[in-house]
């Protein structure tokens, strides 16, 4: 065991095991702050590096991991004081050899990140813990605040295969998206497509800054803010299935719950393979149920989505389209994410009549598609947030 002493206190240590190895520098401060660095050596075919350090209840951190090969999948394993523990970050969010996590620390004493490879291949991984701003106390400048609330749209806004050239939304409407707009989002693997998508976007260009927590609202300025995923009974749910959010009285109060602590203003749901086999009537008993928490929280803007189109079966084609004129009758908020898997170059690819996912989005670097069709997603997305946030879709 390798341990670091500042002003006489042992603030953090690594411990080898499994060949893989490191040490890191730490910086504490009177405000506690937290900030480990360094690079730590994972061996193929298993092992990894535990990382000590001192947490404080309250105190919001990131954990980045960086692969040198891109092709690793560098994830973490977290214990808390009390013993229990939880995958942070998790494999799910990994892409590109990077991976990170931003959330809110529930106890104080002492954390032990363990730090693993997913691909097994083994290399070296550079791990940053650091503080970061905020807490997990709602902001008092809660979604009711004149400068939080978001316009109301007169009519059905729908989003499509035609909402992504992400070069013609203008900066200010971009600018007011980060300023105004907090958003929830849930869903399963598939829904991921937008996160990594965002995230890849965001890597590019700070114009389209962007922050992800784990069952927590980053505070992040001039960036899009968003809460991943679903708290559900003190658990970060990370695979948010229609039981977890609309579909009966239980999923209602999870939301509810989640709605009333932090200060959201967009919440959205994505769809799995659900729509491959739900009737109409459970499709309209979404509806009923999105109508319901839209009537009950006047402040959220709620995001209907299509499903993805990667299945063959022809009902999946038909409650898509009962989504859409409903949508579209009622003037609801519509992220078409079906009709964005099958578009491509102004070509919408069929197979015996039903739109497809197309060939060239056929994939499985991240949610079961291709970098580039998340990153499609993703310009899709900020079109909707340019909207939400007053845009009127014109250049």
């Amino acid at each position: 065991m390798t341990s670091l002493r500042l002003c006489g206190m042992v603030v953090c240590c690594i411990v080898m095991f499994g060949m893989g190895c490191g040490c890191v520098n730490a910086v504490s401060s009177a405000e506690q702050s937290i900030h480990v660095e360094e690079t730590v050596t994972i061996e193929s075919e298993g092992g990894g590096a535990e990382i000590s350090f001192q947490g404080v209840s309250g105190k919001r951190i990131r954990i980045t991991l960086e692969a040198d090969e891109k092709s690793m999948e560098p994830y973490g394993y977290l214990q808390a004081p009390d013993g229990s523990g939880e995958d942070m970050p998790s494999m799910e969010t990994v892409h590109g050899g990077k991976n990170s996590v931003d959330f809110t620390l529930k106890q104080s004493g002492d954390y032990i990140l363990t730090v693993f490879d997913g691909s097994n291949q083994g290399g070296t991984v550079s791990v940053k813990i650091e503080s970061i701003a905020g807490s997990s106390t709602p902001s008092p400048t809660s979604v009711t605040s004149p400068e939080a609330t978001l316009p109301i749209n007169a009519s059905a806004i729908i989003i499509d295969h035609t909402c992504t050239d992400i070069n013609k939304i203008p900066d200010q409407w971009l600018e007011k998206a980060r300023q105004l707009i907090r958003i929830h989002y849930a869903h399963t693997s598939h829904g991921e497509q937008i996160t990594v998508g965002l995230e890849r976007l965001a890597e590019e260009n700070p114009r389209y800054a962007f922050s992800r927590g784990e069952c927590q609202l980053p505070e992040d300025p001039g960036v899009l803010n968003m809460l991943d995923w679903q708290s559900a009974d003190d658990y970060c749910e990370t695979y948010v299935t229609p039981d977890l959010y609309w579909e009966g009285e239980h999923a209602l109060e999870i939301t509810r719950s989640v709605l009333s602590q932090f200060p959201v203003n967009i919440s959205a749901w994505a769809w799995c393979t659900q729509l491959d086999s739900y009737s109409q009537s459970e499709v309209e008993h979404y509806f009923t149920q999105m109508s319901k928490l839209e009537e009950e929280f006047p402040h959220v803007r709620f995001i209907y989505f299509t499903g993805n189109a990667q299945s063959s079966e022809p009902n999946r084609g038909e409650r898509n389209r009962q989504i859409r004129d409903f949508c579209s009758r009622n003037g609801k908020i519509l992220f078409d994410f079906g009709n964005l898997d099958c578009w491509y170059r102004g070509e919408q690819y069929q197979e015996q009549g039903l739109p497809m996912e197309n060939p060239h989005y056929h994939g499985d670097e991240a949610g079961h598609t291709t970098f580039e069709s998340c990153e499609n997603k993703a310009c899709a997305f900020w079109w909707l947030m340019a909207r939400l946030a007053g845009w009127n879709g014109r250049r």
